[in-house]
């Protein structure tokens, strides 16, 4: 049975007092063990993570740069795609006119003024073809 502090002589209390406190000096000195242990545990974690933070983020950043020179070579290509384009439409657009005057200048043709003076040409060459045969170096078929 335990007596309380006011019925306690001066011996019995300097026993309980430096009881108490050689307990609380235990409490204490876990206390810092487990703080120097969390301290050390942080100082490991941010030695191991932040350089790989420092290296995530500089590949990022990296990485950003190149997707910024990409996306700046696609809108070059998209560019030059767009004057092509506008070239492939010119040039379309001229051909059809080309096209379009010699149509023109083929319909114009007199066909029978043209088959007229092909069988006048051929009716003047083929007594000359007939010549030719006739003379001793001519052709022989």
């Amino acid at each position: 049975m335990r007596k309380g502090l006011e019925q306690m002589d001066n011996r019995e209390l300097l026993i309980e007092l430096t009881r108490m406190q050689r307990r609380d000096t235990f409490l204490e000195h876990i206390s810092a063990i487990a703080a120097i242990g969390m301290f050390i545990v942080m100082l490991l974690v941010f030695m191991v993570l932040v350089p790989k933070a420092v290296i995530t983020l500089r590949e990022v950043d990296r990485t950003v740069k190149e997707v910024n020179t990409l996306a700046k070579e696609a809108q070059d290509s998209l560019d030059g795609i767009d004057v092509m384009v506008g070239n492939v439409d010119k040039m379309v657009v001229e051909n059809t006119d080309a096209v379009k005057n010699s149509l023109e200048q083929i319909s114009k043709v007199d066909y029978v003024t043209l088959n007229a003076a092909i069988k006048n040409l051929n009716d003047t060459v083929t007594p000359l073809a007939e010549m030719m045969r006739a003379l001793p170096f001519g052709s022989r078929d």
